[in-house]
């Protein structure tokens, strides 16, 4: 799938990508009324839509919380989902939600998805074995924000 970039809607008006960007960002002090109207027209015509990845680069935080729980058919499970997503959305957090099904595998592999995303943080009900305790170690040391149920 293509997306629109700022470096596509510059291209469509020959502008510089630097102008989109303050535009899109709603800098009133660097682009005139005109311009950034412009930008903002295109930008919709064209289905843009903020690269997060970048953004997240750039800031070098991804706003983001990673939930592992074993299974979702569980009223406490769902209501502990609810809950922790509400408080985090409250502070600028948003949340991966991943399901272990008691299982140490997919509970690292879930582990592993947190890490390359860049999560801030861990929010986790552990598999009853002991197997990924070096991971969780291991976590905990880089200084993540760790919880555990």
């Amino acid at each position: 799938m293509k997306y629109t970039t700022i470096i596509d809607i510059a291209q469509t008006l020959g502008i510089s990508k630097s102008t989109v960007s303050r535009a899109l960002r709603g800098d009133n002090q660097n682009v005139s009324k005109e311009t950034k109207q412009k930008i903002l027209a295109m930008a919709e015509k064209m289905g843009y839509t903020r690269n997060e990845l970048a953004v997240n680069l750039r800031r070098q935080s991804t706003r983001t919380i990673g939930i592992v729980v074993p299974e979702l058919q569980t009223p406490f499970y769902m209501n502990f989902i609810a809950c922790a997503q509400q408080e985090l959305n409250k502070e600028g957090y948003r949340i991966i939600l991943a399901q272990s099904d008691e299982n140490p595998d997919i509970e690292l592999s879930n582990l592993q998805m947190f890490q390359d995303c860049r999560v801030e943080g861990i929010l986790i009900s552990v598999c009853h074995t002991k197997r990924n305790l070096e991971i969780y170690q291991r976590i905990i040391k880089k200084r993540h924000t760790y919880g555990i149920l």
